[in-house]
């Protein structure tokens, strides 16, 4: 896994928070 730059760890971040908020994440 490639190391994340701030915007691509935002992005993931909010990602991970949708799929957390839909039940479905870690």
């Amino acid at each position: 896994m490639k190391k994340l730059d701030g915007v691509e760890s935002a992005e993931y971040n909010i990602a991970t928070s949708q799929l957390r908020i839909a039940g479905k994440g870690p």
